[in-house]
């Protein structure tokens, strides 16, 4: 679901919970993979990675940079992650 709006939030901690959830509501069979991409967010990925890593246990976990591409669009302080679940 590539651009699609989940939900509007007004506050940063507020987003990172809507993430985690959008993990949980889309939980499948089979082991789970993450990236979280970050544009100077590296601290808020962080805290979102140890959430993610103690409430979901993913077998591939990583923090990345957005590319400079993605970054011209959005500006700094971007968070964002990618996710599936299966082999």
């Amino acid at each position: 679901m590539v651009g699609y709006i989940f939900n509007r939030v007004r506050t940063r901690r507020r987003a990172m919970e809507q993430l985690r959830e959008i993990v949980a509501h889309r939980r499948r069979d089979g082991p789970l993979h993450i990236a979280i991409l970050q544009a100077r967010a590296s601290d808020e990925a962080e805290e979102l990675r140890q959430v993610l890593e103690i409430g979901f246990a993913p077998v591939e976990l990583y923090v990345t940079q957005f590319t400079t591409v993605i970054g011209v669009h959005t500006g700094p302080g971007v968070l964002g992650i990618a996710f599936y679940w299966g082999d």
